[in-house]
């Protein structure tokens, strides 16, 4: 029971962790955007994260602000149901709201509408992380850096690999590519130190 719990506290602790360097990500997509001489493909500005839950039965506990805010995206799909940035803003919503399963149904349509995009692919790693699907997650995770390297992605797959997925070698090489990877902030780059210096499990 004691081990049980322990390991339910570690993966809370790792979600948080995880989307909370979607903060990070998104403020490099709207870096990347805005000096395109960085940028390898031509990314829309990352909509506003942690704004609400969808209505209903699944908006339990949340605040007039939050539903309203969903209500917006649910009519923008409603005008246009290959909107992209509706799709995100959706599946990003669910993830804050730790509702991984609900995020995927918006976030596998957003795929479908483009496959090129890198934000589909990190929301979609970090809602499969809140499944527990977790080579999934190693896999959009893969999928993304293979579009664009990413600090903070190849940072969350460090962490799958060396927690997950039982590739400490793997991991611990992409914390050392983070750590010398100039481009990343220092905040992220004190995190990579410092899970380098844990023992994987």
């Amino acid at each position: 029971m004691v081990m049980a719990e322990s390991g339910l506290r570690k993966g809370v602790a790792l979600w948080v962790v995880l989307v909370g360097l979607g903060l990070m990500f998104a403020a490099s997509m709207a870096y990347r955007v805005n000096n395109p001489s960085l940028a390898r493909v031509n990314e829309e500005t990352p909509a506003p994260r942690g704004i609400g839950q969808e209505q209903g039965g699944m908006a339990a506990g949340m605040g007039q602000a939050e539903i309203a805010a969903v209500a917006a995206q649910m009519a923008r799909l409603k005008e246009d149901p290959n909107s992209l940035d509706a799709l995100l803003t959706l599946g990003d919503i669910f993830i804050q709201g730790r509702q991984p399963a609900e995020a995927l149904k918006f976030l596998n349509r957003a795929r479908k509408v483009n496959d090129k995009e890198p934000r589909v692919y990190y929301l979609m790693g970090l809602a499969e992380f809140g499944e527990g699907h977790f080579a999934e997650a190693a896999n959009n995770f893969e999928s993304l850096i293979a579009i664009t390297p990413e600090p903070a992605a190849e940072f969350s797959l460090a962490i799958l690999y060396r927690h997950y997925l039982s590739k400490k070698e793997q991991g611990d090489a992409l914390l050392r590519k983070v750590i010398d990877t100039p481009d990343a902030s220092e905040d992220l780059r004190d995190k990579a130190r410092q899970e380098l210096a844990r023992p994987a499990q």
